[in-house]
């Protein structure tokens, strides 16, 4: 048990590296979480770094046993007021051997899953060219048209159009994502 804590801690900290890189445009991306940017992911995992059995019953109970809710709770309360309080907060309980009720294993998993979900989000835009990843961020993650695009970049719709579909195809083979026959 002391070694899965050790490794959880390990990859905190690794995270914790890795988020230093990030600009605030970057935080704000949305994680493969649904709904949930870089910022509160990690908001998330401080949560959980810090919960106990009992506080994580009290907390459910509160949020009417809605697990979303739930986890929407524990966002908001280790959310900073911009990323590096929010990552100054992650980095305090990096060390932490705290968790909600469940196998100590369970909690290397959702660290491990989480931090490679904000890596490979990243490592995947990084792979666009400037115009793709912008067109992406806007399409996806801005809720623009590529109308709106193409009139924000001074750009042709065709283009817009263009860069947003060959952005989102390059995301999903970085992502490995395979999306043909989902409905």
């Amino acid at each position: 048990m002391a070694d899965t804590w050790a490794t959880i801690a390990a990859e905190r900290g690794a995270l914790a590296h890795d988020l230093d890189r990030l600009t605030d445009e970057q935080w704000g991306t949305r994680s493969l979480c649904d709904a949930w940017t870089v910022e509160d992911v990690v908001a998330h995992m401080t949560s959980t770094a810090q919960m106990t059995p009992p506080k994580f019953f009290a907390a459910f109970m509160v949020s009417g046993f809605n697990f979303p809710r739930f986890a929407q709770d524990g966002i908001r309360q280790h959310r900073g007021d911009d990323p590096l309080e929010t990552l100054a907060n992650f980095r305090k309980h990096q060390n932490a051997t705290k968790s909600p009720p469940g196998p100590t294993v369970t909690w290397l998993g959702e660290t491990l899953i989480h931090a490679e979900d904000v890596r490979r989000v990243h490592e995947a835009l990084g792979g666009l060219t400037v115009g793709q990843r912008r067109a992406v961020v806007l399409a996806a993650l801005g809720g623009r048209t590529a109308k709106e695009i193409g009139e924000i970049d001074g750009i042709p719709l065709g283009t817009a159009k263009t860069r947003i579909r060959d952005g989102l195809a390059n995301v999903r083979r970085a992502l490995r994502m395979d999306v043909r026959g989902l409905s």
